[in-house]
């Protein structure tokens, strides 16, 4: 599903910002860990702007254009209070893919046809 959603609005290069992702890049689980409490402890609107330049930096780091992140662990998208409930979205320059709703959708699509 997620790739096809790439497909569809013309992705060809997305930073993964989830399990995987995380356990490998000790950058990037630096800035989630921060990202993450923020949302617990904070303002939300803090923890979504630390994911951003989580996003924007790893992003530019290994890609060029502008920045894509999937958000593809379940708790990334509650960061963004008022899209977590959309496939894909703009924040503060980075576009995100919401494999959650991507997965959801796939389930209903499949359960109508």
């Amino acid at each position: 599903m997620t790739a096809k959603q790439c497909a569809r609005i013309g992705v060809s290069k997305v930073l993964i910002l989830g399990t995987s992702a995380t356990m490998n890049s000790l950058r990037l689980r630096i800035g989630l860990i921060a990202a993450l409490q923020a949302a617990e402890v904070a303002e939300v609107e803090e923890a979504t702007e630390r994911l951003g330049d989580v996003a924007r930096t790893s992003f530019q780091t290994q890609f060029s254009g502008p920045p894509v992140g999937c958000l593809a662990c379940t708790e990334l998208p509650f960061a963004f209070q008022d899209n977590s409930f959309e496939p894909t979205f703009e924040a503060d320059g980075v576009l995100y893919i919401n494999t959650s709703i991507l997965h959801i959708e796939a389930a209903i699509q499949s359960a109508v046809e």
